[in-house]
């Protein structure tokens, strides 16, 4: 029996009540049937229902963490948008894990929650793991994943998250709110820390992460920060870092007792991160003085409104992009299979994967022909 068919077993749900959700009889036959809902379904029934999306996505009878156990750095937004988006996110992740392969992404047990540690980690899992050399920038880090790995990221259209990590079923999952190219960079490298070093293979666990970037106290305090500096060490490899910054002298009027902001700038763009990132990084690496970021972002802001007015201002190299559902579609065309074959439908799958219908068509209907 679903988690939806015991919620409204529970309340005593009438059929009439359903229908006037708007749901057709037939579809409403299905689900009481034990056919999955679709998020949509989900969403329209909570709200005719008044019954939180949770209880229509885990059974009653269970605890949630008996099942999941959600870790988080919550502390910014109302928690019931928090705990709906979490159900939502941990929903879609086994709806994805029951269409994918599993992951070999692998686990390290044995690295100490320290900065120096979250350096070696990021030197290991780029030169190592990832084959990437110790200075070249982290474009395409989503597509490496998946190819190398099976590791599945997606987009979802959250509010309140900015990521989410899980080990379902065997597959590795993040799920990436959309926001700013830098700002999902830097929190696929976080949530990507969560996977090798906080969700042990076979885990049932869930990371759930609003704003990755400000880090509030609780019990995963540790963990946040040791992911943040993961992220920023892997997207800026301290190399890769003096080289940009010496190339930019060579050819630029600079001051010999510091960094600029325009400087700072430049490395945010020569590595796909925000301002704020970049400046953070280059105090680590003891180019900029503790605090020095903060300063210079209030100056540039002030006069230009952002620091990504501020680049483009002075011509610097714009963001190369990336293609954030060239995974989803990689991972439509894994079960194309099964839709063919009438195991699961194209308009379902392209709901999981986050692709419109027409996407979803065009890559099944090329699958044919490879």
């Amino acid at each position: 029996m679903t988690a939806l068919k015991e919620a409204l077993a529970a309340r005593s749900v009438r059929l009439e009540r359903l229908i006037a959700s708007g749901l057709s009889e037939r579809r409403i036959a299905e689900l009481l049937s034990d056919a999955d809902p679709t998020v949509d379904e989900v969403r329209l029934l909570s709200k005719h229902l008044h019954i939180p999306v949770r209880e229509l996505l885990v059974s009653p009878p269970s605890d949630a963490r008996s099942l999941q156990k959600y870790r988080s750095n919550f502390g910014r937004s109302p928690a019931d948008e928090l705990e709906y988006e979490g159900a939502l996110g941990s929903y879609r992740a086994k709806l994805v894990a029951r269409l994918v392969d599993v992951s070999d992404l692998p686990f390290f047990s044995d690295f100490p929650k320290t900065l120096a540690s979250a350096e070696q980690l990021a030197r290991m899992f780029r030169e190592n793991i990832l084959g990437i050399d110790r200075r070249s920038a982290l474009f395409g880090l989503s597509e490496t994943l998946f190819a190398k790995f099976g590791v599945v990221q997606l987009v979802s259209k959250f509010r309140s998250l900015d990521g989410v990590a899980t080990r379902t079923n065997g597959t590795a999952i993040v799920l990436l709110a959309e926001r700013h190219l830098g700002r999902m960079r830097f929190t696929l490298c976080h949530e990507v820390c969560h996977l090798i070093t906080d969700l042990p293979v076979g885990s049932d666990e869930i990371w759930l992460d609003q704003e990755v970037t400000h880090e509030t106290a609780g019990s995963s305090f540790e963990e946040e920060s040791f992911a943040n500096a993961f992220a920023a060490a892997c997207l800026l490899p301290p190399g890769g870092v003096s080289d940009v910054v010496r190339r930019w002298r060579a050819t630029h009027d600079s001051p010999a007792d510091g960094l600029t902001a325009l400087e700072v700038m430049n490395v945010a763009r020569s590595f796909g991160t925000s301002f704020d990132v970049a400046g953070g990084r280059l105090e680590v690496l003891e180019l900029l003085p503790a605090g020095a970021t903060r300063s210079l972002r209030r100056a540039i802001t002030e006069e230009f409104a952002s620091p990504e007015k501020f680049g483009d201002h002075f011509g610097l190299a714009a963001d190369p992009g990336e293609e954030w559902n060239s995974v989803a579609r990689g991972a439509m065309r894994g079960c194309a299979e099964q839709i063919r074959a009438g195991e699961i439908s194209v308009e379902r799958a392209a709901e999981i994967f986050g692709l419109s219908l027409q996407e979803a068509l065009e890559v099944v209907d090329a699958s044919r022909y490879h």
